[in-house]
C-alpha cells in the first residue's frame, strides 16, 4: 500500500515483484475504455457510492488464501487535476492571469496535490497568509510550502501531514483480520519518458501485532510520508 498520484500508480508495485497483486480499484475504471487492463491484472471493482459493495469480503478472501493485496491507504488519487471541482474552485482565484488550458496543464507538471491545496487554503483562510500569497502559491505549491516552513508560518510537522490525503484505516482493519504483512511504498517522480526521477521505494513490511488500530495507521502514514519527503 502506498500513495497515490496518477492512474498507473499500481503498475510500478507489479513490475516489482513475481507475485499477483489484486489491487482495489475504483469501479469506474472497470466502465471506461481501459477496463481490460484492470480486468487482465486481476484488480477488484470497488463501488464507491454503495460502500464498496462486495470489495471487502473479496479482499479479505485474498488475504486470507495467502494471495497480495493492492490498496491505496487514501482512498482516492491526490491529484488535483484530476478533481474538476477542486480544480475549478482553485482556477477562480487566478483566472484573470492564465487560461484554463495552460493552468491545468501547469497544474499537472507540477503534480500539485489536493492536500497541499487544502493546506493552502487553510492558510489563507485563516489569515497566516494573504489572498496574494496564496495566488502567487498555487504556481508551485510544494515549493511554496516549504518556504512557509522556513519563514515560520507552518510547522515541519504541518508540510509532512499535507505530503497525503487522511488515511483511511482499511489497510490496517484487512491486516488484523487477516493477520497479514504491510509492505508501505511510496512512488515519487513524474510520469513523463526523459528526465523524470520517476521511482518506486518500499519501506520495511511490518505486522500489526500488538499494535493498537490507530498506531498502525499513524505507522503507515509515517512510513509512506517519510518516503516521499526524502525521495523529494
Amino acid at each position: 500500500c502506498g500513495n497515490h498520484i496518477h492512474l498507473y500508480d499500481q503498475c510500478l508495485p507489479i513490475l516489482s515483484t513475481k507475485r499477483m497483486l489484486h489491487y482495489m480499484a475504483k469501479k469506474e475504471y472497470f466502465d471506461s475504455k481501459m477496463a481490460w487492463f484492470f480486468k487482465k491484472s486481476g484488480c477488484i471493482s470497488v463501488d464507491r457510492e454503495n460502500h464498496g459493495g462486495t470489495s471487502k469480503e473479496i479482499a479479505l478472501d485474498i488475504l486470507n488464501n495467502g494471495y497480495a493485496l493492492g490498496i491505496y491507504p487514501e482512498g482516492t488519487r491526490n491529484s488535483l487535476v484530476c478533481k474538476d471541482e477542486k480544480l475549478n474552485e482553485i482556477y477562480e482565484y487566478v483566472k484573470d492571469e492564465v487560461e484554463f488550458k495552460k493552468f491545468k496543464k501547469l497544474m499537472k507538471k507540477n503534480q500539485t496535490t489536493v492536500s497541499q491545496i487544502n493546506l493552502l487554503l487553510e492558510l489563507k483562510n485563516n489569515k497566516k497568509i494573504s489572498r496574494n500569497e496564496f495566488k502567487k502559491s498555487i504556481y508551485n505549491v510544494d515549493k511554496s510550502l516549504k518556504e512557509f516552513v522556513n519563514k515560520n508560518i507552518i510547522t515541519d510537522e504541518e508540510y509532512e501531514n499535507s505530503l497525503l490525503l487522511p488515511i483511511k484505516y482499511g489497510v490496517v482493519s484487512f491486516a488484523e483480520k487477516t493477520n497479514a504483512t504491510i509492505v508501505p511504498y511510496a512512488i515519487t517522480g513524474k510520469y513523463k519518458f526523459l528526465n523524470n526521477n520517476l521511482k518506486i521505494t518500499f519501506a520495511k513490511p511490518f505486522k500489526i501485532g500488538k499494535m493498537s488500530l490507530e498506531d498502525a495507521n499513524e505507522k503507515l502514514k509515517k512510513e509512506i510520508r517519510e518516503i516521499i519527503k526524502r525521495e523529494n
